[in-house]
């Protein structure tokens, strides 16, 4: 038992029951899930008491005053002895197999700083959005090493998702865990200096979820100028001073162009009303001339789609290659494994059915 997992919680007595029976149920179970209650005002905590009584690997740390899920996560981090570390969310869950996956695939790869996979974008209707990561590193399970890191980056990015990634303990402890100074960017800016020094381990296939909920404070976060101008700054000024030296000039140009086109299309999937081009203008540094063609073509019909286009036209945030592979998974394969998922999930709304896996494809 090998995995710690750790799970800042607020308020989310909503979704604990799933999130918790999915963790609990894992085979090999985790060593311990450290869930760190933040002051929630809800029926969390006795939620939370309830499943101790049934997983004895259940902790619960309490916090008397509301500190945020960061101060949260560094109470858990002092007291998780496992060898790997998962970072749950209470919203989100995790799928039959990942431990299951992640563990021998740790084992045989001991370069590997950390496990990841493919996970399922839902809703708070648990309707699939979509797959995530949109590109990705390779189509068969199998670990990429510094060196096939660099060469892979340079076509796409954006591959671990946070919530189906297993960490190897001793790596992250090795770079400082988290900087949370740099707010929603802190996982990503160290899973990425994490495969550029040690590798990963990927597998191709769904194992676990993540929950977009359009009100959250991360979302509003990533839709506000400030905080993406802020983000921005950080991200520029960090892998300048903590990445490999001889690809942080390169991968800091491309992180900076992906930046802001991931930033961008959050205005176009996310839209409330009309179309925000003066957000999109700003954080793509658009001239006064592209503001102008920008006011004009969200008034006509299938404006987010020429938007997008030109916006991946403009920034080439990734590669043709990868761009064009993308396209013809998601229209030949995602298609149909979306059908099959959306049963799945719908089948597992209950936590006593969590256990279900999806037909095989």
């Amino acid at each position: 038992m090998p995995v710690s997992v750790i799970l800042p919680n607020y308020n989310h007595a909503r979704w604990l029951p799933r999130a918790l029976t999915a963790l609990a149920r894992q085979n090999p179970a985790p060593a311990e899930i450290i869930i760190v209650d933040d002051a929630s005002t809800d029926d969390s905590v006795s939620i939370i008491k309830s499943f101790q009584k049934s997983y004895s690997f259940v902790r619960l740390i309490r916090h008397e005053v509301n500190q945020g899920a960061e101060l949260a996560v560094q109470t858990a981090l002092k007291q998780a002895t496992g060898e790997f570390l998962l970072f749950a969310a209470a919203d989100d869950f995790v799928l039959p197999d990942l431990f299951a996956r992640a563990i021998p695939a740790l084992r045989n790869n001991s370069e590997a700083a950390f496990f990841c996979s493919e996970v399922l974008l839902i809703g708070e209707d648990d309707q699939i959005i979509g797959f995530r990561p949109i590109t990705i590193p390779r189509s068969t399970p199998g670990y990429v090493s510094p060196s096939e890191m660099r060469r892979a980056i340079r076509g796409s990015d954006n591959w671990f998702v946070g919530t189906s990634i297993v960490y190897r303990h001793a790596h992250l402890a090795g770079i400082g865990y988290f900087d949370h100074s740099l707010g929603t960017l802190q996982d990503a800016m160290a899973t990425r200096l994490l495969a550029f020094r040690h590798g990963f381990f990927f597998e191709s296939d769904v194992l676990a979820t993540w929950r977009i909920i359009k009100e959250s404070l991360s979302m509003r976060s990533s839709l506000s100028s400030a905080e993406n101008k802020k983000l921005l700054d950080l991200s520029k000024h960090w892998i300048a001073s903590h990445f490999p030296a001889d690809i942080r000039d390169e991968y800091g140009v491309l992180f900076d162009r992906r930046l802001r086109f991931n930033m961008a299309r959050q205005r176009l999937a996310w839209r409330q009303g009309s179309l925000d081009t003066v957000g999109i203008a700003e954080v793509l540094n658009c001239s006064t001339l592209e503001r102008t063609c920008l006011s004009l073509v969200a008034t006509l019909p299938w404006s987010s789609l020429m938007i997008l286009a030109w916006m991946t036209i403009r920034t080439r945030p990734y590669g043709i290659g990868p761009i064009l592979l993308s396209w013809w998974r998601n229209l030949a394969f995602n298609h149909k494994r979306a059908k099959t998922w959306q049963r799945t999930i719908g089948s597992t709304s209950e936590p006593h059915l969590i256990a279900i896996r999806p037909p095989h494809l």
